[in-house]
């Protein structure tokens, strides 16, 4: 074998590395010639590697002087690895397909759901205020059968008021009228002689008798009071008159008691102040259940 021969042999014998780079980059592969020749990085290459080797790093692998922030961050609630805030749930259910079984086009159920809504509501509103006509007509009702009964307990203390008095009257050889009664009742005789002149004046004019001629029948003459109706009252009958029935019961029952010793709910009187004190019960109707 010649020479060249055995210059061209050895050339196709020879065995090439076919082993791929380790490298990762080009970047890489330059740093690492630019170390095997010796020469230094840039300043932003520094910069840069400092960068990436802090994101990568975790909280956990910082230096011992940050721990005592990561155990305050664990003492509210953070976890290694996971992120801060509030954790978000995936929903637990797939949502539901609804498949169409009508006709009605898209939104049309929803425009139904809606009319239905508003008939509802309206439905609502009229029975509210049904319910508050009812309960307003209730309590008129009420309040308009307190007041009948308060006046007719008052009418009643009223009347035992001016039959007692009559009689203390009646005593003395006087006879009651209007004019001499007490304010508490002398509503009751003006009602008694307006009742009695409206009868006279019916009998007139069904008999044609002068007015003068007719009389009572009791058998005395038509009192001149009936010529003209009294218009002077005093100012307690006044004021008596422009109270509440509650405050016109109140008052005449405390009359009655005060001066006669007499109870109403009881129906007698009592010996003395402190005989009526001691044995009834009180003063109003609800005392005496």
């Amino acid at each position: 074998m010649t020479s060249s021969e055995s210059d061209v042999e050895d050339y196709m014998s020879m065995k090439f590395d076919s082993a791929p780079s380790t490298l990762l980059s080009n970047e890489e592969k330059r740093d690492v010639e630019s170390k095997e020749r010796g020469f230094q990085p840039s300043q932003k290459t520094l910069e840069y590697e400092n960068f990436k080797k802090a994101i990568s790093e975790s909280v956990s692998e910082r230096s011992a002087g940050s721990k005592k922030a990561l155990e305050m961050m664990k003492k509210m609630g953070y976890k290694s690895g996971s992120a801060l805030g509030v954790e978000e749930k995936e929903e637990e259910e797939p949502l539901y397909v609804e498949k169409k079984q009508d006709k009605g086009g898209i939104g049309y159920e929803n425009d139904k759901k809606r009319r239905l809504e508003d008939i509802i509501k309206e439905e609502r509103l009229d029975i509210e205020k049904q319910t508050k006509s009812i309960n307003e007509f209730s309590t008129e009702k009420s309040k308009e059968y307190l007041e009948k009964k308060l006046a007719n307990q008052c009418s009643s203390a009223q009347r035992v008021l001016e039959k007692l008095e009559t009689n203390e009257l009646e005593k003395s050889g006087l006879e009651m009228t209007a004019e001499k009664a007490h304010p508490y009742y002398r509503s009751l005789l003006l009602r008694k002689e307006q009742d009695l002149e409206e009868r006279v004046k019916r009998k007139r004019l069904a008999s044609r008798v002068p007015l003068a001629q007719l009389e009572t029948a009791s058998g005395s003459d038509v009192p001149e009071q009936l010529e003209s109706e009294p218009t002077k009252m005093d100012k307690e009958f006044h004021y008596f008159e422009s109270l509440t029935e509650l405050e016109k019961l109140s008052t005449v029952l405390l009359y009655l008691r005060r001066k006669y010793f007499y109870c109403l709910y009881c129906g007698f009187s009592y010996d003395n102040l402190e005989d009526l004190e001691t044995n009834c019960p009180g003063v109003y109707e609800d005392d005496h259940d």
